[in-house]
């Protein structure tokens, strides 16, 4: 009996050891392994990624990769029963947690040239963690940049000075050193409608250097066309030629430049208006009462030794017109050209038909008849009315079927 007591007291005590036994196996296995997670490579990555002090460790100090084997633990491995009793009593997430774990990959030592220190990161304290890093969220959308309205200028920017011909509008500022002293002035044109209801244009120079203004203003119908240009070359100044038209044709071509000392406007006119230029020349149109009302051209040029808008030939150049022509009513002789020195002259007969060609609108008409003879007539105009005779007699009584214009 008393045998039977001792018995059972040892395997008691066996109990008793073998449960002490398999609590402190769990301890130690729970102590010892990392937090159990579901892959067991996942704790490697995330420590060589997350914590540079597990790195550095690591990187120091080689890492035995093997677990020691379960059977140096003699606890644990006295009793083969007990280590699988242990195993039914342990929770699944303990029974998980792997028995060997891989070293991390970025563990390699230092190369020869380095350091540790310049190798790896100094290890973290002992207990330290090591925060997770936030991902920074990206946006959804990009937003949308404000617009910024475009400041408006609060001045009209300064033209270009003109350095070369330039044609001419009514109501705009033009820019031009007139007088060549480094200095800009600034020309405008303007047309007012006046209280009787005729226009007046005005022309408007503001010297550059001195601001002095130079005025002139003058009736007009309508405003034809003008330009700015350094026609004369060795007076060192600019002239400026406007055209405007009075009346049915009764238009008049207005010059003019600075003086020597800038501080007022010469002027120059001239009957009819431009027509074209050509290099320092000015082509100018106009209307001249000859046998009728006809279109003449003239080229003009600025004199070399004084402000004036100078005719360049001697003559206006009548525009052919095949269908125009003056029928002779009373007989008179008129002059011929010939080839030599003779003074020729000859009789027109009546029913002859003229064809003005030129004149210098003084003294003489040059003109063709109908059967192509080259001739002349001398004439006298009157100063006052401008009306032409010819040898005392007056054209309208010369010729059946002139016509003037208005």
């Amino acid at each position: 009996m008393k045998k039977i007591s001792i018995i059972k007291s040892v395997a008691l005590m066996l109990c008793v050891l073998f449960a002490l036994s398999s609590a402190w196996a769990c301890v130690r296995h729970v102590k010892d392994d990392p937090k159990p997670t579901a892959d067991p490579n996942a704790l490697a990555t995330q420590s060589s990624s997350e914590d540079p002090g597990a790195t550095a460790g690591a990187s120091m100090e080689p890492v035995d990769t093997a677990e020691p084997d379960a059977s140096e633990d003699p606890d644990v491995t006295a009793d083969p029963g007990a280590t699988q009793e242990a195993g039914a009593n342990e929770s699944p997430a303990a029974s998980a947690a792997p028995a060997k774990t891989d070293a991390p990959s970025n563990t390699a030592q230092p190369s020869a040239g380095q350091t540790e220190s310049d190798a790896t990161p100094a290890p973290s304290q002992p207990g330290a963690t090591t925060p997770a890093s936030t991902p920074t969220p990206k946006p959804t959308a990009t937003p949308l940049t404000p617009a910024t309205p475009t400041p408006k200028p609060t001045n009209t920017p300064k033209p270009d000075p003109v350095t070369e011909l330039t044609w001419m509008q009514p109501e705009n500022t033009y820019y031009c050193d007139m007088d060549f002293d480094g200095k800009d002035e600034k020309i405008e044109l303007n047309i007012k409608e006046k209280s009787d209801g005729k226009k007046s244009m005005t022309v408007k120079v503001t010297v550059g250097k001195s601001g002095n203004v130079l005025l002139d203003t003058f009736d007009i119908d309508s405003y034809v066309k003008g330009l700015i240009n350094n026609f004369n070359t060795g007076d060192k100044r600019v002239e400026i030629a406007l055209s405007t038209l009075t009346g049915t044709r009764d238009h008049v071509t207005r010059c003019y430049c600075l003086n020597d000392k800038s501080t007022g406007l010469l002027k120059s006119s001239q009957k009819g208006y431009i027509e074209t230029v050509i290099g320092n020349k000015v082509n100018i149109h106009r209307y001249l009462d000859l046998f009728g009302t006809w279109e003449c051209t003239a080229m003009f040029s600025f004199a070399a030794d004084k402000f004036s808008f100078e005719m360049m030939d001697a003559d206006w150049i009548v525009v052919p017109d095949s269908n125009r022509w003056c029928t002779v009513s009373e007989p008179f002789y008129a002059g011929v050209y010939s080839n030599g020195m003779e003074n020729l002259a000859m009789l027109i007969d009546v029913g002859t038909k003229l064809y003005p060609t030129a004149t210098d609108y003084r003294t003489r008409i040059d003109f063709t008849t109908d059967t192509g003879t080259k001739c002349y007539i001398s004439i006298e105009i009157d100063p006052h009315d401008r009306a032409v005779f010819e040898g005392g007699d007056s054209f309208s009584d010369c010729f059946s079927d002139l016509t003037y214009m208005p």
